[in-house]
């Protein structure tokens, strides 16, 4: 139940074994890697270059082709959804499709009709932009290739405002026979038209349309009147839409295949973290050498593997330096494991540190049920956090995530059967046959915090007050651990005392005032404080702001409050949601629904809002009043070269329903 203790290592091997041992290394999954550097070692040595573009280039091909063939594959149900969304794989299926020549094809074939139709797709957008330009001028029977001008005639096609028509017009009764206007139709607030007129015409028709606000038609290079270049045009959008249907049939066919692309696109991503990992290697002349670490109980393992390789592999090891930092692994009970998502929230120890996770587990336990409070929530929440471990796929941080979840419902349970809640139901208007179970509640029932909110509250400030003066024992002894003995005994040791005592000033304990040991207590702490300090006037300060720290530790009792206030909210919040479903259960024929609707959907939303905020503020209550004694983290979390699954849930052959461990959330 601490911080795993880590070795340095560095695994010495012939250049033609890189390929097996660095997948040998990928499936154990007990090696942090990190540079075996230079210095470490030898000047004789030199690094490696790692070159991943390849391996990007085809994991972006891939992974490409994975989610254009998500458009023809059936969507994922809600639970399948939910369940993590990986597709499950015996390890025998996933090495089958990883070298299958058929699945190298698919991704190519893919690529291929992805790129044919994002071509037809431009094509058949262009040929639509280009019937938008023909059809106002359907109604022109003239072949568009005849729409020429000859050596005594001007001709302008095109289209001016409607709004301009009147003066158009105007203009060609003014030159009479020398200018013809030919209106085609309107669309779109203009009018099309042909105008023709004489050259030998006084009157400037450029100037005379410009002011009209013409825009010349031009028109792509087709033949034939505008009716049939418009048909035209349709028949060849409906052959692209038709050998769009076939490449859709084709990818859909393909699209079967997707989980075995999966299973390719983590092959791809694996072979590229391999080739990553040379990074972390310096080679000789013929010999790599990788160096990391490895916990301590995974040493033998990691031997054992790479003596089945080559009896020639050598791998050495050797304990942390003073100046080095080895990456920190938590191992606890499986009663405490879970407890480890609120320590990661804050921090990983630092390798020396201790592992908080045992510390703090009672007391957050202790804290979210007291913030819920609520018998029936506590039943709810543990259920539905068994289920979701039971049905859904979610890796190792997300079932740990769970099972705090489930901690946390009997916590609230426990909680709510002693103040008396389960869905702030009135024991005494059970019905008969409940009668003896409401009884049985009622007497195992501690108190009311509604009506007994003083004794409440002192609870909860009691529970505050023990944490942290459990954060200033667990200081004292690591001061005394790490040889600081006359701190940890005046300092720390005074502030155990002095606490306590200050709780009871005024008072006697067999007959002797308290009020000897408190002050005997002060002086302590006053003494100690100047430890550090120079001259009189420098240890008389010290010792006087040591003294006020006082005020900080009853800040942070006092932060515990805000259970006692979070509790209460929750039973009255439940308490109202019964009140309002009883309301609506007088009303005719619909009276009894609206009432279940409201029961269900009010109370889980009260369940929601306040674990969410218990839950926080519990959390808070770790970071801010209990770890700020004796812990200050910083530490880097153990990460070892290992596989990990972005599509795939695998299941090892033999093994039914276990999935590999590796699998993120």
């Amino acid at each position: 139940m601490a911080v795993a203790r880590a070795k340095r290592v560095f695994i010495v091997f012939h250049e033609s074994l890189k390929d097996e041992v660095l997948s040998r290394l990928q499936d154990l999954g007990v090696l942090h890697l990190t540079p075996a550097a230079e210095s470490e070692l030898s000047s004789i040595v030199h690094t490696v270059d790692a070159d991943v573009k390849n391996h990007e280039k085809r994991i972006q091909e891939i992974g490409s082709a994975i989610s254009y063939m998500g458009r023809f594959s059936p969507s994922q149900g809600f639970l399948e959804s939910m369940a993590g969304g990986k597709f499950e794989l015996e390890s025998t299926q996933f090495d089958e499709f990883i070298t299958s020549e058929r699945l190298q094809n698919t991704v190519a074939e893919i690529r291929q009709i992805e790129q044919e139709l994002s071509e037809l797709d431009i094509k058949s957008t262009r040929l639509e932009s280009e019937i938008h330009h023909f059809q106002p001028w359907e109604k022109l029977s003239v072949s568009i290739d005849e729409l020429r001008e000859t050596p005594n005639t001007i001709l302008h096609a095109g289209s001016i405002p409607l709004s301009s028509l009147d003066t158009l017009r105007s203009m060609c009764a003014e030159a009479s026979d020398e200018w013809v206007l030919e209106p085609v139709g309107s669309t779109g607030g203009r009018m099309y038209f042909i105008l023709i007129h004489s050259r030998e015409c006084p009157l400037d028709g450029e100037r005379i349309l410009r002011e009209t606000g013409f825009q010349p038609a031009v028109f792509p290079d087709e033949t034939g009147t505008p009716r049939e270049i418009v048909a035209r045009l349709r028949d060849r959008i409906r052959t692209i839409e038709e050998h769009i249907h076939t490449l859709h049939e084709k990818a859909r066919a393909l699209a079967e295949h997707r989980v075995g692309v999966m299973a390719a696109y983590e092959a791809a991503t694996h072979s590229k973290e391999r080739v990553e990992a040379l990074a972390h290697a310096v080679a000789t002349e013929k010999c790599l050498i990788i160096g990391g670490w490895c916990l301590d109980y995974s040493i033998e393992s990691l031997q054992s593997s790479m003596a089945d390789i080559s009896k020639e592999i050598a791998v050495l090891t050797r304990e942390p330096l003073e100046d080095e930092t080895p990456p920190v692994e938590l191992r606890n009970s499986p009663l405490v494991s879970p407890f480890q998502v609120v320590t990661n929230l804050y921090g990983f120890p630092r390798y020396a540190e201790i592992d908080p996770t045992p510390l703090l587990a009672p007391f957050f336990f202790a804290s979210f049920g007291i913030a819920v409070g609520e018998g029936g929530y506590g039943v709810l929440l543990a259920v539905l956090s068994k289920l979701g471990l039971k049905f859904l796929r979610l890796g190792s941080g997300g079932r740990r995530l769970l099972q705090l979840l489930f901690y946390c419902g009997i916590a609230t349970f426990i909680a709510g059967i002693l103040m008396g809640s389960f869905f702030a139901i009135d024991y005494s208007n059970l019905p008969e046959f409940l009668t003896p179970i409401g009884s049985f509640l009622g007497r195992i029932q501690l108190l009311n915090p509604l009506e007994d909110s003083l004794l409440f509250l002192a609870i909860v400030l009691g529970i505050g007050f023990l944490q942290v003066w459990v954060g200033v024992l667990i200081n004292a002894i690591l001061r005394w651990n790490k040889g600081e003995r006359a701190s940890a005994i005046m300092h720390d040791g005074g502030w155990l005392v002095f606490l306590p005592l200050t709780v009871f000033l005024g008072r006697s304990i067999v007959g002797i005032p308290v009020l000897y040991p408190w002050l005997f207590a002060a002086a302590c702490i006053f003494i100690s404080a100047g430890f550090a300090s120079q001259g009189i006037g420098g240890k008389i300060g010290a010792g006087i702001y040591a003294l006020y720290g006082l005020t900080g530790f009853f800040g942070d009792i006092l932060s515990y409050s805000r259970l006692f206030a979070l509790g209460l909210a929750t039973g009255v919040i439940a308490t109202v949601v019964n009140i309002l479903a009883s309301m609506t259960k007088g009303i005719p024929v619909i009276g009894w629904i609206f009432m279940i609707i409201l029961l269900i959907f009010g109370h889980v939303f009260n369940l929601a809002i306040n674990a969410l905020g218990a839950f926080i503020h519990t959390a808070r209550l770790q970071f801010v009043e209990f770890f700020t004694k004796f812990f200050e983290g910083g530490g880097k979390s153990f990460k070892p070269f290992e596989k990990q699954y972005k599509y795939i849930a695998l299941i090892h052959s033999g093994k039914e329903g276990e999935t590999d461990s590796s699998q993120t959330a």
